[in-house]
């Protein structure tokens, strides 16, 4: 089977046999160029990572400019030790971030890419504990465990953005308008099951969808700018949207 994809991909519908398998690989190409220049549009609209992570980027600014400064007017000795702190901090963002990234991989079921990060993981992890043990002292503990919140944060803040894996999707809307945003749904090209239900105001109707991460932003917004209509959407990483207009 992959050596037929690759001779449709390569020879362009060479026979009817191929055919099929042909016209499968140019709607996934078609599908991926159109991905690539939504996520490509979706990025340079948020702008660049330090204007979405203000807090983050404060922080590491601030350790920077106090390490330069202690760097430069310290002592020699006090000098090396700060070198020594960056370094292990900086080794245990790396580490923490590769624990993260691996969590997640093995969550999406993405075998190879797991182990790279497990791999990456244990070489950081390994090379500052070997710094930090061969001389432990408070402030060579304290770069340690700086390095580990500042990395955790790093790799939340980098998974969400990539926005891997599957979200599933639910919107209530009054009852009458079920078929209508089923139809939006299956319209984006996404599956889309409605159930009738009851609320609090009389009857509802809820549409549910999985669908991949990176394309739920764009398809339930015009949702979420809706007034009548409530989104819920539950992602393993990172935190639910829910809320009417304004509200998530």
């Amino acid at each position: 089977m992959p050596i037929l994809h690759w001779l449709a991909r390569v020879l362009r519908l060479p026979s009817p046999s191929l055919r099929p398998f042909a016209n499968d690989v140019s709607v996934l190409r078609a599908r991926w160029r159109d991905r690539r220049e939504a996520n490509h549009v979706a990025v340079a609209a948020r702008g660049p990572w330090w204007r979405r992570t203000p807090g983050i980027a404060l922080v590491i600014a601030v350790l920077l400019a106090t390490v330069g400064t202690l760097v430069l007017l310290a002592p020699p000795a006090t000098a090396t030790a700060a070198i020594t702190m960056v370094q292990i901090a900086l080794l245990r963002i790396t580490d923490v971030m590769f624990g993260v990234f691996r969590t997640t991989f093995i969550v999406r079921g993405r075998t190879l890419a797991a182990s790279m990060a497990a791999f990456g993981e244990s070489a950081t992890w390994i090379s500052a504990a070997g710094i930090v043990l061969a001389d432990l002292t408070v402030a060579r503990g304290l770069a340690f465990a700086t390095g580990v919140a500042i990395g955790t944060a790093l790799g939340v803040v980098i998974v969400r953005n990539m926005r891997l894996g599957l979200v599933t999707v639910r919107v209530f809307a009054p009852l009458e308008r079920g078929h209508e945003i089923a139809e939006r749904v299956r319209a984006a090209g996404q599956g889309a099951t409605l159930f009738p239900g009851e609320g609090r105001d009389g009857p509802v109707a809820m549409i549910l969808s999985v669908m991949r991460r990176r394309e739920a932003d764009d398809i339930c917004r015009p949702f979420v700018d809706d007034p009548q209509l409530y989104v819920s959407m539950d992602a393993g990483m990172g935190p639910a949207s829910r809320g009417r207009a304004g509200e998530v």
